[in-house]
């Protein structure tokens, strides 16, 4: 690239954008050649000519629901992407409008016009407070937290070493007191390195450090099904789950039981591709796992299969994980799960004992076919449900044809 240009990124779009150094650029309006949006030239978009990554090392964004700053460190496509607020724990977006106005002194123009190396600007001192939400861990650099569990937290966080962005999955409580837990841990990540379908999120890393247990997968960037579930036409959801009983067929066929399906662990990638996710309550098919779990109800109730209320955990196979396909089918139909008792105990009963109105008695547009492919994936006992994940998916191909 000629040192006569400089590159600034495109708010709306991402596209890298070439002015002349000589003419001053920053301050002045252009219209983007790729999304034809106007947008100012301004520091918070100026790319090194080498790395293609932001000027700034840090921006700040202002939630649009309560006005708190957050600040996120700075990486070429940044902007679009969605960031929950610590403050309200509302969701917004990233973008022109959320980021905060910076006017760049005099000083910082003249650098500006010959930005040939990280720190030339000399925001680096006067940044280094704005980074304290931010840690380094390893070869990480950790930009935010994207939730918190019982025993662990998930960050965004960027691979030194792959160069991508990546969720770190990290174990919180103290390994010595909860060895349980850190056994339940590692478990879920040598689970998930045995995965690798289209479908399912991706494995990339397991390790500790400073006596923290972490590992590292693929970042979707989207949304999870529970949240558009309602939203989405009968035939997309009907896709999505298909793509799901394909992902789990091929855990079972490496032994891996699930246990936890359910539409908040579907992922859903920007063009509405599911990926599985959350194998924390993983079961290694034939594998003695070190944990206590006879009589110990492990799951999420509405989705839980009748052998598995009862705690049951040693005859749990397969079918268990077919029911909580079903049981996502009977909510993609009718709106709800079958099964509403005010208490565990009556809900557990419930699931053990009543039978589920069939679908197409809640809603007469449901295809009677389709209401019986629901009932037979949730029947109360293993032997009258499909044999597989796939047979299950093939039942409902037609649907979405």
């Amino acid at each position: 690239m000629s040192s006569d240009l400089l590159d600034f990124v495109c708010p709306h779009c991402q596209r890298i954008i070439k002015i002349k150094k000589e003419s001053n650029p920053i301050g002045k309006k252009i219209s983007c050649k790729g999304c034809q949006q106007v947008f100012s030239l301004e520091k918070k978009y100026l790319l090194y000519p080498e790395t293609k990554t932001p000027i700034l090392d840090t921006l700040i964004f202002i939630c649009s629901h309560c006005a708190r700053e957050a600040k996120v460190a700075a990486q070429s496509g940044l902007f679009g992407k969605k960031m929950k607020c610590k403050g309200c724990q509302e969701v917004f977006v990233l973008d022109q409008n959320s980021q905060k106005d910076f006017s760049p002194s005099p000083e910082e123009k003249t650098a500006i016009e010959s930005p040939t190396q990280k720190g030339a600007i000399g925001e680096k001192e006067e940044m280094v407070e704005e980074k304290e939400d931010l840690f380094e861990f390893g070869g990480y650099k950790v930009l935010e937290r994207l939730g918190k569990g019982g025993m662990g937290e998930v960050f965004r966080a960027f691979d030194a070493h792959l160069q991508i962005e990546v969720a770190l999955k990290m174990l919180i409580l103290d390994l010595e007191e909860n060895s349980d837990c850190s056994t339940r841990f590692l478990r879920e990540a040598k689970v998930c390195s045995r995965l690798d379908h289209p479908n399912i999120v991706k494995f990339y890393d397991v390790g500790c450090m400073d006596e923290k247990y972490y590992f590292t997968m693929e970042l979707i960037e989207g949304t999870s099904f529970d949240q558009v579930i309602k939203s989405l036409s009968l035939k997309e959801s009907l896709r999505i789950l298909i793509q799901t009983a394909h992902a789990i067929a091929h855990s079972h066929e490496l032994g891996i039981l699930h246990r936890d399906l359910k539409p908040s662990n579907i992922m859903l990638t920007k063009d509405n591709q599911a990926k599985v996710m959350d194998f924390g309550l993983a079961k290694l098919v034939n594998e003695a796992s070190g944990l206590t779990e006879t009589g110990t109800i492990l799951g999420t109730f509405d989705y839980m299969s009748p052998e598995q209320v009862k705690g049951k955990s040693k005859i749990l196979d397969s079918l268990s994980d077919v029911y909580s396909l079903g049981i996502i089918l009977y909510e993609i139909l009718v709106g709800e799960t079958p099964f509403k008792g005010k208490t565990y105990i009556q809900k557990m009963l419930q699931i053990v004992r009543t039978p589920a109105i069939p679908p197409c008695e809640i809603k007469q547009e449901i295809p009677q076919a389709l209401s019986d492919i629901c009932l037979k994936a949730i029947a109360k006992e293993k032997e009258d449900r499909y044999c597989t994940a796939t047979d299950f998916a093939l039942a409902l191909e037609p649907f979405v044809q």
